[in-house]
């Protein structure tokens, strides 16, 4: 589906020859990253490093627009490309500070509604420079304990309020092009339409054994 693309495998040092060996042969550039001392909440930190190298190779092999992927995962539909940048093509961003030059696309897995800008980090895609910023978030290095991810988890608003992974990386980017959070449901709804886009996972044909 995808091919006159670049694609790219950012793993780790320790993932052995036999996995770099056959992307080799596939013809996937491969990246490798040294793991962080701290991985952080729910590995944020691991898929921080490991997503914005990507993005970054993208950008050095000349890719205008990048999409972000998980190994664990399989996109069926065919002329996602083309889709995608339709989609950003149809609907240009707003507001902020003019700096975004694409609206970010987002899949409706793991995206909630009254999940204050909690936009899914599963799959996205945009222009490579939105992509660089969104991906280079700080690392988290809060550390919270097993009773408060449970006590925040019964709560969208608190566990929106903490900046928890796909929060965190969010509302790191909104703040970089110029929207700074206002930790309501209005602002969070006005934040995807201006700045982000989110397809049904049945618009790609996503798949997904978890």
């Amino acid at each position: 589906h995808f091919p006159v693309e670049h694609i790219v495998l950012s793993t780790w040092e320790n993932e052995g020859r036999e996995i770099m060996r056959q992307a080799n042969e596939l013809g996937v550039h491969v990246v490798l990253n040294q793991e962080p001392a701290y991985p952080g909440q729910s590995n944020i930190n691991l898929q921080i490093i490991s997503s914005r190298s990507g993005v970054e190779k993208a950008k050095e092999l000349g890719a205008e627009y990048v999409l972000k992927t998980r190994t664990d995962q399989r996109i069926c539909a065919p002329d996602v490309a083309h889709f995608l940048y339709n989609v950003t093509e149809a609907f240009p961003a707003r507001g902020g500070n003019g700096t975004q030059r694409k609206r970010i696309v987002g899949v409706s897995l793991n995206t909630f509604i009254y999940r204050m800008y909690g936009l899914s980090d599963m799959v996205i895609y945009g222009h490579v420079d939105d992509m660089i910023r969104f991906w280079c978030a700080p690392l988290d290095e809060r550390i919270f304990s097993k009773e408060f991810i449970e006590g925040t988890g019964k709560s969208l608003r608190r566990f929106a309020e903490w900046r928890i992974c796909e929060v965190y990386l969010t509302t790191e980017f909104l703040k970089k092009v110029g929207h700074k959070p206002q930790w309501s449901l209005v602002d969070s709804w006005r934040a995807f339409s201006n700045h982000f886009c989110v397809i049904g996972k049945e618009q790609i044909d996503l798949f997904w054994p978890k």
